[in-house]
């Protein structure tokens, strides 16, 4: 068992994706921004796409220098996605990522992804 610690492992190497978490819960509750969002979403899915695509890609390099990178563009891509489900709240994938199940998970994520097993 491999017990070494990254340096990705730490909270203030990635205050990035805490950030843009606060920036899609804003975003979401702010009503004049999710008008000009409505007005976008067809480039919102378009951007989507892209950081996915992106997400894929770097997940498939083995340079240790993209980890940082590839964690960045899934956060934006999270907070991209957030933005669009609000959006359109009766998407499929919308009411997917609304199962009681994955409420829960998401719930106890961050503590669940700490524990570590020794």
């Amino acid at each position: 068992v491999d017990h070494s610690i990254s340096y990705w492992d730490f909270t203030l190497t990635r205050l990035d994706g805490l950030g843009l978490g606060v920036l899609a819960a804003w975003l979401v509750r702010n009503e004049h921004l999710m008008q000009i969002a409505r007005r976008r979403r067809r480039i919102m899915k378009w951007v989507l796409a892209g950081l996915c695509a992106i997400c894929a890609w770097l997940s498939q390099q083995t340079n240790d220098l993209l980890l940082g990178p590839g964690i960045f563009f899934l956060s934006l891509a999270a907070c991209v996605a957030v933005v669009l489900m609000r959006l359109e709240p009766k998407d499929k994938l919308a009411e997917f990522f609304r199962a009681r199940a994955l409420v829960f998970l998401g719930k106890y994520s961050y503590f669940i992804s700490s524990v570590r097993l020794i």
